[in-house]
């Protein structure tokens, strides 16, 4: 999946390198893929970064401005990202989310790790 076709996935759709001009590889879709995790478990409909910036906020002035928004805050990676209602599966399963949106690509798991992570809380 890595592209730069931010525009099919939204803001945060990729991992913060994508977006900040660093070079990207297979890592930076795991954010996506955490994105879809967050979304069901904690039954929020928004994704975590959405709920750090405030879901209301995110689109008000448009997607292009969303994408700014994203930018300037993962520009240092100063930032706290929660998991609302995660906690009800498990400290593993939370690390897990917490790792798929490390701000760092070599601190997130591979798509592969991720997938027997998951096989392993099932």
């Amino acid at each position: 999946m890595v592209t730069d076709d931010h525009d099919c996935h939204g803001p945060w759709g990729y991992g913060p390198e994508g977006y900040t001009g660093e070079d990207y590889s297979y890592k930076a879709d795991i954010p996506y893929y955490g994105n879809g995790f967050a979304e069901l478990a904690c039954y929020s409909g928004q994704n975590p970064y959405q709920a750090l910036i405030g879901k209301d906020d995110a689109f008000k002035n448009g997607w292009y401005a969303a994408t700014l928004i994203f930018k300037d805050l993962v520009k240092g990676g100063n930032y706290k990202l929660t998991f609302e209602g995660a906690e009800r599966y498990g400290p593993e399963f939370e690390k897990l989310l917490a790792s798929m949106f490390a701000h760092n690509p070599e601190d997130r798991p591979t798509a592969a790790e991720v997938a027997a992570a998951v096989k392993k809380l099932t």
